[in-house]
C-alpha cells in the first residue's frame, strides 16, 4: 500500500509540473488564468510528495493566478472577521513572490546576484504600489489607504522611498483619475511581470510528460510507418510489381528475381526462335564440323551422302528450377563454347566439297589456282588492312588474284562486316514489333523481310529504347500494344 501511495504521489508530481506549463502558457499570452483553472485547482489538492522543486512549482501556480485576479482587489482567499485586516489579492502576491523567487536568488552569486536582486526589488516594488493604486481605480481611496498603511510600515528600499512620496500625494487628491493611475495601468503592470518572469520560466525544463507524449508520438509513427510497409510489400509481392518509391528490401528482391527471369525468359525465346529459323544453315554446318573433329570418319562417307542432322532440341527446363541455377548453367554453356572454340582455330561452315578448303591461302597459292574461275569463293578470305593504299569496299578477292603485303592481311569472316540501321529499317523494325509483339523476333524478321539476325533486331530494339526513338515512333505511327 506504501508502494501505491508513493507512485501516486510521483505521479502527481507530473501532473502538477504539467499544469505550471499549461497555466503559464495561458497567462503569457492572454493575460489570464481562467480555461485551466479548475484543472490548477484540483492539481494542488492532489497528495504529492513536498519536494523543493514541487513546491516551488505549486508557488508559481499560485501567483500567476492570483496576478490574474489582482484587479478584482476584493477577491479574499484568507477568512477573516475583521475586515480592516483582510488583505487584497495583491498583498497576498507578495509572500507566494518571495518564496517563489528564494531558490532563483540563492543559486546566483557575485554581479549576477546584485543583478537579481535588484530587479526582484523592483517588481516586488511595483507588486505593493499597485495594490494601492488598483483600489485608488475603484474610487475606494478607505481601502486603498489602509493597504498604504500595510504596506509602507516601515520604507527600506528606495524604489519603496520613491513609490510612497508618490501614492501619499495620489491619496492625498482622492481623484481617481490621477495622472498616476492612469500611467499605471493593470494590463501594463501585467506586462511587466510577464517580461520579468519569462526567462525565469524558460530555465526550467520541459515537463516530463511533454517528453512522454513526444516519444509516444515518434513511435506511434514509427509503427504506422513498419505497418504500411509491410501492407504495401505483401500487395506488390502478390501483384508482381513495385508501385511505391518507399521500397523495402524485399520488394527489391522480388522486383530483381523478376526482372532476371524476364531477362532469361528473353534469351531462351531468342534461341528457339533463331533454331527455328536457321535449321538449314546449322543442319548443312554440322558435316563440316563432324570431319574437322574426325578426319577418318570423313574419309569413309562422302559428304554429298552424309545425312542431314537437324540441330538438337535444349532439353525442356523446368519452370520449378531456381533462378540463379540456370544463369550458372548458361555461364558454364557460354564458358565451354569460348574453349572449344579456341581450340579449332579453322572450322569451315562454307564450301565442304572444296578439296584443299583445309589449306591456309598465301599469294602463291592463290596465283597458281587463278585460272579456274569456276572455283567458289572461299568463306574465309584475306582482308587488305584499312592503312593499305589500295582500299576496296567488297570482300571478293582481287581481279588479279594476287594479295600484296601478306603482313597486311588479316582472315575475316564474310559475316564479319555489319551494316548500320538506317532510319527506314528502325520504322520497318518498329511496325513489325507493333504487329508481331515484342520479343518475337523471328516473327519480326519474316515480316521487314531482311536478312539481319533475331538478336541483331533485338540489340537495335534496345538501342531504339535507351535513345527514345520508340516514343517519337509511338507518336508517329501509334502506340505499341
Amino acid at each position: 500500500m506504501a508502494g501505491s501511495s508513493s507512485t501516486e504521489k510521483h505521479l502527481n508530481s507530473w501532473i502538477i509540473e504539467y499544469a505550471c506549463h499549461a497555466a503559464w502558457k495561458e497567462f503569457s499570452t492572454s493575460m489570464v488564468v481562467e480555461s485551466i483553472r479548475d484543472f490548477v485547482q484540483g492539481t494542488i489538492s492532489l497528495p504529492h510528495a513536498r519536494t523543493s522543486k514541487l513546491l516551488a512549482d505549486i508557488y508559481f501556480l499560485v501567483l500567476i493566478c492570483r496576478l490574474s485576479d489582482g484587479e478584482d482587489y476584493q477577491t479574499s482567499y484568507e477568512k477573516s472577521t475583521d475586515s480592516s485586516e483582510t488583505k487584497t489579492v495583491l498583498e497576498s502576491v507578495l509572500q507566494f513572490f518571495d518564496k517563489y523567487l528564494a531558490p532563483h536568488l540563492e543559486g546566483t552569486s557575485g554581479p549576477e546576484n546584485i543583478k537579481a536582486v535588484k530587479q526582484a526589488s523592483r517588481h516586488r516594488s511595483l507588486i505593493k504600489a499597485q495594490s494601492v493604486i488598483t483600489c485608488a481605480r475603484a474610487d475606494d481611496f478607505d481601502t486603498a489607504q489602509l493597504v498604504y498603511d500595510r504596506q509602507y510600515i516601515n520604507v527600506h528600499t528606495s524604489n519603496d522611498k520613491d513609490w510612497s512620496s508618490r501614492l501619499k500625494t495620489m491619496l492625498r487628491s482622492r481623484n481617481k483619475n490621477h495622472r498616476l493611475i492612469k500611467e499605471n495601468s493593470y494590463s501594463k503592470f501585467l506586462e511587466s511581470m510577464v517580461a520579468y518572469l519569462t526567462p525565469l520560466v524558460e530555465m526550467r525544463e520541459q515537463p516530463y510528460l511533454l517528453k512522454v507524449e513526444d516519444s509516444y508520438c515518434k513511435m506511434v509513427k514509427k509503427l504506422k510507418s513498419t505497418e504500411t510497409r509491410i501492407i504495401q510489400a505483401s500487395s506488390l509481392a502478390r501483384n508482381g510489381a513495385i508501385q511505391d518509391k518507399a521500397v523495402t528490401s524485399t520488394q527489391i528482391r522480388l522486383a530483381q528475381q523478376k526482372r532476371r527471369e524476364e531477362t532469361v525468359g528473353d534469351i531462351e525465346r531468342d534461341i528457339s526462335n533463331n533454331n527455328r529459323v536457321h535449321t538449314t544453315q546449322k543442319s548443312a554446318a554440322s558435316p563440316s564440323k563432324r570431319n574437322h573433329r574426325s578426319p577418318k570418319k570423313s574419309s569413309q562417307s562422302s559428304p554429298q551422302t552424309s545425312p542431314q542432322q537437324s540441330p538438337a532440341k535444349s532439353p525442356p527446363k523446368s519452370p520449378h528450377r531456381p533462378i540463379e541455377e540456370r544463369i550458372a548453367e548458361r555461364e558454364a554453356q557460354k564458358r565451354a563454347h569460348s574453349k572449344s572454340a579456341k581450340k579449332n582455330d579453322f572450322v569451315y561452315r562454307k564450301n565442304e566439297n572444296r578439296e584443299n578448303r583445309h589449306q591456309v591461302f598465301t599469294s602463291d597459292s592463290v596465283s597458281a589456282s587463278d585460272d579456274s574461275s569456276d572455283e567458289e569463293i572461299p568463306s574465309k578470305i584475306p582482308h587488305r588492312n584499312l592503312q593499305s593504299n589500295q582500299s576496296r569496299s567488297s570482300l571478293a578477292p582481287p581481279a588479279d588474284g594476287i594479295y600484296r603485303n601478306r603482313n597486311s592481311v588479316s582472315y575475316v569472316s564474310s559475316t564479319a562486316k555489319r551494316s548500320k540501321w538506317t532510319n527506314a529499317e528502325s520504322i520497318e523494325l518498329y511496325k513489325a514489333v507493333k504487329e508481331a509483339g515484342v520479343g518475337r523476333w523471328a516473327q519480326c524478321k519474316e515480316i521487314m523481310n531482311t536478312a539481319r539476325s533475331s538478336v541483331n533486331l533485338k540489340d537495335r530494339w534496345r538501342t531504339m529504347i535507351k535513345s527514345k526513338l520508340i516514343e517519337t515512333y509511338a507518336k508517329d505511327y501509334g502506340p505499341i500494344g
